[in-house]
């Protein structure tokens, strides 16, 4: 009996369970893993609103108006207003009295008034400084005037005053109360000398609420954003129609408390809540609250 014939062999190899072998990752991107950050929730479970944009952020004008009403800033720039109104006011009245004092010379009645006493010394010989408050006499329309308490800017080019001394000054004709012993107006630039002492101070404000505002403007653009939960909310004198938000950090290991001010217009956070802060990198306590220049 004969063998059959065996099958012709193919010329290509049995096929193999394995995969032939290919370079690493050849013709595609290796996978990437990606992690996702846990969900912050606040502590009445409520989702925390999302993060402001990653630095650097736009400065808006919205942004540029909120960073006036900071309340560092806000202090230093009602403080200027405040120093610049006192001023305002000082030379107003300075300039009415340069006026009034330059009429009563011009146009007032030209008058000899006589020292009548100094502190109830009544004796020729008692002599006092120039500037202890004396009582003059004069006769006006022939009744006897008496003016109280009288600091003299003119003593006849003597070093001193005497009762009976002789004052010569000019009335207002139609008031006896209203009268000057100068021969000339006082210069404005004598009369505010007292008041320039403001200005300098007001100009040292300006620059600190300059200053201050340039920072949190820079805290703005450049600082990064942390989460914060919310402690507690008060009033403060310093921005009566604001939230102060006493806040506690919301990620682990850290522990800085930071207040920070939130706007009126925005509705009052509850204690737990997680609001998003940005602050400079190691400096939690100039933070400032994201939502208000959102």
């Amino acid at each position: 009996m004969t063998k059959p014939p065996e099958p012709p062999k193919s010329p290509l190899p049995a096929p193999s369970s394995r995969r032939p072998p290919t370079l690493p990752y050849a013709g595609r991107v290796p996978p990437v893993a990606v992690h996702k950050a846990p969900e912050l929730t606040s502590d009445s479970g409520k989702p925390a609103p999302p993060p402001p944009p990653e630095p650097p952020r736009s400065l808006t004008s919205k942004v540029r108006w909120r960073s006036w009403q900071e309340p560092s800033v806000r202090f230093w720039w009602l403080a200027t207003v405040v120093l610049l109104a006192i001023f305002g006011w000082f030379a107003v009245m300075e300039a009415m009295a340069y006026q009034r004092e330059s009429r009563l010379i011009a146009t007032g009645v030209p008058i000899d008034a006589k020292i009548d006493h100094i502190a109830d010394a009544t004796r020729v010989s008692a002599k006092y400084q120039p500037d202890t408050p004396c009582t003059l006499v004069f006769d006006w329309n022939g009744q006897k005037t008496t003016i109280d308490d009288v600091v003299l800017n003119i003593t006849n080019g003597t070093d001193y005053i005497h009762p009976g001394q002789i004052v010569p000054i000019r009335v207002n004709p139609n008031d006896p109360t209203e009268w000057t012993d100068l021969k000339q107006a006082q210069p404005m630039a004598h009369r505010l000398i007292a008041a320039s002492v403001i200005l300098p101070i007001s100009l040292f404000t300006l620059l600190a609420a300059l200053l201050l505002r340039f920072r949190i403007l820079r805290i703005w653009k450049d600082g990064p954003a942390v989460p914060y939960s919310v402690d507690t909310v008060q009033r403060s004198a310093l921005a009566p129609l604001s939230h102060t938000v006493r806040c506690i950090p919301a990620q682990v290991g850290q522990k800085r408390i930071v207040n920070v001010c939130l706007p009126g217009r925005l509705s009052k956070p509850v204690n737990g809540d997680i609001i998003w802060l940005i602050r400079p990198r190691g400096k939690s306590n100039a933070a400032i609250a994201a939502a208000a220049y959102e």
